[in-house]
């Protein structure tokens, strides 16, 4: 964990800057490493941050990771709807809906229009406590996480929705070349839309 902080030792403006520099459309907050915090303390970060993303026409989206400060998706909706900044929504990750014993089902309770982003990848079984976030990640469609389900939930909350691959699998640049890897994600995703 000591490595991930070095790693992630930058703030919401090193963040925004780089965003705005790559001309990026949205910025993504997540509480990663962290503990459990009072869910009002949070919100006023957060809000700070999407403030300051949105001065700089960023969409701030909050992710929900099993384990951390904004551990479940009841949390990250709490925390939006309580800040209500208009540039503010939800980024949603398949292995975290898994990780989190979620169905697709249950992100149909997100208020309409609030996911802007789905991150997707797959594994063959559900992910424990125990399987690191940094491996064992497979591309969309290569594993049984029931994606098409998360997509369709996605895409009625938000016909614009971003979809995207997010694969940390310490093998796959082992296996394949990264313009393969970038091929079967495009594929993977084609197929799921």
């Amino acid at each position: 964990a000591e490595q991930l902080r070095v790693f992630l030792d930058h703030d919401a403006d090193d963040v925004i800057e780089c965003a705005v520099l790559l001309e990026a459309q949205s910025v993504n907050i997540a509480h990663f490493l962290g503990t459990p915090h009072d869910l009002d303390d949070l919100s006023l970060s957060v809000g700070n941050i999407a403030a300051n993303a949105g001065q700089h026409g960023l969409i701030a989206t909050v992710e929900f990771i099993p384990g951390t400060g904004i551990a479940s998706l009841n949390d990250v909706v709490q925390v939006v709807a309580m800040i209500s900044q208009p540039n503010l929504r939800l980024l949603i990750d398949a292995w975290h809906v898994s990780k989190s014993g979620l169905s697709p089902n249950d992100l149909e309770r997100v208020p309409p229009g609030l996911i802007h982003a789905v991150q997707l990848c797959d594994t063959s079984g559900s992910p424990s406590n125990n399987t690191s976030v940094f491996s064992h990640r497979q591309l969309p469609g290569q594993g049984s996480l029931p994606l098409q389900d998360i997509v369709g939930v996605a895409l009625r909350n938000n016909p614009m929705v971003d979809l995207q691959v997010e694969v940390f699998n310490d093998d796959l640049p082992r296996m394949l070349a990264p313009d393969a890897i970038a091929t079967a994600a495009r594929a993977s995703l084609d197929e799921l839309v």
